[in-house]
């Protein structure tokens, strides 16, 4: 917009004192009227000459910023065109103005009601018309169209980082609606072969659309962006954790079709699911801007028979889940955070202490994931579908940078996963587990950690490098514990990096930074810590990571050991 806003009073022309008077559901008598103090007139045969000449010259004064002549004026606003009175007041008043500019020959002006693809075509051909020699009319333009700014340095990216709780809850959203979708659609083939009339007749369908729609609902410029109103920001959250319990009982019922090898022992208890997904699930636990890529549920009662087995069994107790942070754990660069396999708890099942995990992929690709669950035992075992042990890294979980847990363990396997397929892991206590702890390594630590289980080094006064590799890649780090250099295995190039945080200041103008702005008090200056980073190193069999505490942020880096 080449004005001040988007809305009728800034999108005819320069002149907003002007513009306003043809925003036609601010007449006299409305519930709105126009700031600069004069309001609209009904259009009426003894006006239409002179408020359509007025109208005009804003058009034209407008038309100067423009390459072509073939000129947009938007006719709206937030909220707008929400009764039939102000459809009917703006098109009565407006077909007025444009029959009488379009019968005036000497005006030399063509207008009308149109659409964006309206415009674009008129523009399209303006554009052909007035091409020379081949070349296009408009430069070509490369960059970023970010950050808008509406006046000085008011640049519109405070709403980047406004409301990050509701961000998230939308990205969690998107995710869980997309895994019911899939695996909806895939169960209901099946209860349509099998006849399964309890899943056939339930009202997932509908509660899909309800969910489509209100995630549709938050991606309003005032909603995902963060800057609506307190009370209609309620509203949205409330829509999205409805529809998410909702998504979490067709998820639910749709693995648990999808996996029973007998589809007629299926059965659905509308008040509770039988596969539940786990309401502790926390947003904290997932890298920010990543989907959320697993959920641990919990089953109440099954026996194998229902999994194709003949033996009852009884529940291990799983803690917690970890989401994974790798999708394509065969690829050579696995240092970012990607989407991975969605993650269901199975059966709670067995005659030792036991439980099941159903791993879902999303994808149409077969997939080599990491997954991770936290257990209450660190002797455990990972079993496939096919009964095989699964190589397993036992890691701490951390009370805080130096505290482990005693009563809390990650495990993390390699998850081999079909194309948009489900796949049973069972996780089992076993004193002859061969799972694998990770072994820590402190630098720069001057306080006493508590290692219970776990092999913890004190690297006090080492000069060695901080590293960390696999069979592709050897990272290395700095003192602080921030990578500076990656070494790629397969012909020996090294990349210099520099990671570094940069923090701002407040303006001391009477303007500041707020839900639409960012308005720091100027370029951004190097985070400086004020003493040397605590710096903790894991290396395993299934991944490696280094974590280093600034006081103020918290960084790592992992680096997964997949073939």
């Amino acid at each position: 917009m080449p004005f001040y806003s988007y809305d009728i009073p800034h999108t005819c022309g320069p002149d907003p004192k002007i513009c306003c008077q043809f925003d036609f559901k601010r007449l006299p008598g409305g519930r709105y009227g126009c700031p600069w103090g004069v309001p609209p007139e009904a259009i009426s045969p003894g006006n239409v000459q002179s408020r359509a000449q007025m109208l005009l010259d804003q058009y034209r004064k407008k038309s100067k910023l423009f390459r072509t002549k073939v000129l947009l004026a938007p006719l709206g606003d937030d909220f707008r065109f929400s009764e039939y009175t102000e459809w009917d007041l703006q098109y009565r008043n407006y077909e007025q103005l444009f029959s009488y500019m379009n019968s005036q020959p000497h005006l030399k002006v063509k207008i009308q009601f149109g659409t964006l693809s309206d415009y674009f075509d008129a523009l399209e051909k303006s554009v052909a018309a007035e091409k020379k020699g081949g070349q296009s009319v408009f430069p070509a333009l490369s960059g970023d169209f970010f950050t808008y700014a509406d006046r000085d340095d008011h640049y519109w990216s405070g709403y980047f980082t406004s409301r990050p709780f509701y961000k998230r809850m939308d990205r969690i959203m998107e995710s869980r609606l997309r895994t019911a979708e899939i695996l909806y659609h895939l169960a209901l083939k099946q209860a349509q072969k099998y006849k399964i009339n309890k899943f056939l007749s339930s009202p997932h369908y509908t509660t899909l659309t309800e969910a489509r729609r209100n995630l549709g609902l938050f991606q309003h410029h005032d909603a995902i962006t963060g800057t609506a109103k307190d009370w209609v920001v309620v509203d949205y959250g409330t829509r999205l954790f409805q529809s998410l319990n909702s998504l979490e009982k067709i998820i639910g019922d749709s693995a648990f079709l999808l996996i029973l090898k007998d589809k007629k022992l299926y059965q659905s208890d509308p008040s509770k699911a039988f596969l539940e997904m786990d309401p502790v699930s926390s947003f904290s636990e997932i890298p920010p801007g990543v989907p959320q890529a697993c959920w641990r549920c919990e089953h109440k009662a099954i026996t194998r028979r229902q999994l194709g087995s003949q033996n009852e069994v009884i529940p291990m107790s799983l803690i917690h889940y970890r989401t994974p942070f790798c999708s394509a754990c065969t690829s050579t660069w696995m240092l970012r955070v990607t989407l991975s396999a969605q993650l269901v708890l199975g059966p709670e099942l067995s005659a030792v202490l036991s439980s099941y995990l159903v791993v879902y992929n999303p994808f149409e690709q077969e997939r080599h994931s990491v997954v991770s669950v936290r257990v209450n035992s660190a002797t455990v075992k990972v079993l496939s579908d096919l009964g095989k042990a699964v190589e397993v890294q036992v890691s701490a979980v951390w009370k805080d940078m130096r505290t482990t847990s005693q009563a809390a363990y990650e495990v993390a396997f390699l998850a081999h996963l079909p194309p948009l397929g489900l796949k049973v892991y069972k996780i089992l206590e076993s004193q002859s587990s061969s799972s694998h702890l990770a072994d820590y390594f402190l630098y720069n630590n001057d306080g006493q950690a508590e290692s219970g289980i776990f092999h913890m080094k004190n690297m006090v006064d080492s000069g060695d490098a901080i590293t960390i590799e696999n069979s592709f890649l050897t990272l290395g780090f700095d003192r602080s514990g921030l990578m500076e250099k990656v070494r790629r295995k397969e012909d020996n190039k090294q990349q210099e990096l520099k990671v570094q945080f940069l923090w701002y200041g407040t303006t001391n103008k009477r303007d500041k930074s707020g839900a639409y702005l960012f308005l720091p008090d100027g370029q951004g200056q190097p985070y400086v810590s004020l003493r040397t980073p605590f710096v903790r190193v894991t290396r395993g069999r299934i991944y490696s990571d280094v974590t280093c505490f600034l006081e103020h942020v918290t960084h790592k880096v992992r680096l997964y050991h997949i073939q």
